[in-house]
């Protein structure tokens, strides 16, 4: 990890220091990360909930699977390569559908 050699301090007032806590809690992230994020203006997205995560995980796993029976399928002349990619195009715009959610 490279070194920070600068710090300040900010003074907040109650409903200041109220408001940053939730933030930093939305995030998932630390105080000095948040604050870094702001000041070089960088998007800071809510962290996402654990079923989102878990959806994505599980949308990728059967994107696996997917891949390989219809490569079976093909090898064994059941489909042809059109149906296989359109097959496979489905499946990229129920990724990209999953991931908006995290």
């Amino acid at each position: 990890m490279r070194k920070r050699e600068h710090a300040f301090i900010v003074r907040l007032n109650n409903d200041e220091m109220y408001h940053l806590k939730r933030q930093v809690e939305k995030a998932g992230l630390s105080r000095e990360v948040y604050m870094r994020k702001l000041i070089m203006c960088r998007e800071i997205r809510e962290r996402p909930q654990r079923d989102c995560v878990e959806l994505l995980r599980e949308v990728r796993a059967q994107g696996k699977t997917l891949h390989a029976v219809a490569q079976d399928a093909l090898r064994q002349g059941f489909v042809n390569e059109r149906q296989v990619e359109r097959l496979l195009d489905e499946y990229r715009e129920l990724l990209i559908a999953a991931k908006r959610l995290v």
